[in-house]
């Protein structure tokens, strides 16, 4: 898809806010991607409409299974349940992911979110920085 938006056969594509930063490579970064086609953030590509998250009820998907099962109505809740637990901020803790899960009274203070976190309306950034900012019209 990012071969396709940089040739120009596709306007626009859908991907995670932080998959440009993720995918650069330099020293040290063993690539098993087309390190090129990620060249040029802020210069030939940027994002719009970073920090879309109404998506996202307990984050990416855990469970799949066929329409009419009713297994959401039975993991949902016990999702819900474990978000609200010391276990699930140890576990994020463990992983360095504090700042991407979802606070509950564990967590006594939140880091700095990190530019792809932030709401298009709320950036102060450029397209030059990767990530345009959504000025009042």
């Amino acid at each position: 898809s990012m071969r396709m938006l940089l040739e120009g056969e596709v306007d626009a594509l859908w991907i995670y806010a932080d998959q440009a930063h993720l995918y650069q490579c330099g020293d040290g970064v063993a690539a098993d991607w087309n390190c090129s086609l990620w060249e040029g953030f802020g210069t030939k590509y940027a994002y719009i409409q970073t920090g879309m998250v109404s998506y996202t009820v307990g984050g990416t998907t855990l469970t799949m299974s066929k329409k009419g099962s009713g297994i959401p109505a039975i993991v949902n809740p016990c999702i819900q349940k474990f978000k609200e637990t010391k276990s699930y901020f140890e576990i994020c803790q463990k992983h360095d992911l504090v700042g991407s899960c979802f606070p509950n009274s564990h967590f006594s203070s939140l880091p700095k979110p990190n530019i792809w976190e932030i709401q298009a309306p709320q950036l102060n950034t450029t397209c030059a920085d990767g990530y345009c900012s959504c000025p009042e019209a």
